[in-house]
């Protein structure tokens, strides 16, 4: 057991993630992303794209800002105040639509409901129409490594509690080994 528990933790991320996220996106129907914080942005390390007409197409290697994604906030919000300032402190934030977060004060509102909730569903923050549910991965001290997503277009995928619980589900899975 000590071996197995060895190579495990020698596994990144995305090698322990992948067999869970295409099972989330075999379920689903939604592609499924996992990403990591990297500063000011989340890097998107792995993806199961889906089968469906409409998807969503963000390659591995992809950095996009943590502010404006589901993945990001979630990491974001295992962060605590004095980080949040020290990483957004001078930071231009771009409004990528009309529901994107704007400003320090606004993102820093954002990530406390989403550390109460343990999670994040948005609509619209980074292009208009895109629906994304993300949750952490966690070592197995708590810290937030990760995060998990299923996204999509509106159209074709609701904020319900039915998808969040098996997104939170799935994370919860690939926690365990982490």
């Amino acid at each position: 057991m000590q071996l197995g528990y060895s190579y495990i933790k020698s596994l990144d991320v995305s090698e322990v993630a992948y067999h869970h996220a295409m099972r989330l996106r075999d379920e689903t129907g939604f592609s499924v992303h996992v990403g990591v914080l990297k500063g000011t942005d989340v890097v998107y390390i792995y993806r199961a794209m889906s089968q469906s007409v409409m998807v969503s197409n963000i390659t591995v290697g992809t950095r996009l800002p943590a502010f404006a994604t589901a993945m990001g906030r979630v990491l974001l919000s295992n962060l605590d105040a004095q980080a949040v300032d020290a990483l957004f402190d001078s930071y231009v934030f771009e409004k990528f639509t009309d529901k994107t977060i704007a400003s320090l004060p606004e993102l820093k509102k954002a990530l406390a409901k989403d550390r109460a909730r343990g999670f994040v569903a948005q609509e619209s923050q980074l292009a208009s129409g895109t629906m994304a549910i993300a949750a952490p991965l966690t070592d197995s001290t708590g810290q937030y490594v990760g995060a998990i997503n299923v996204s999509g277009h509106q159209t074709q995928l609701s904020l319900d509690d039915a998808l969040i619980d098996q997104v939170r589900a799935c994370a919860a899975q690939i926690s365990v080994l982490l």
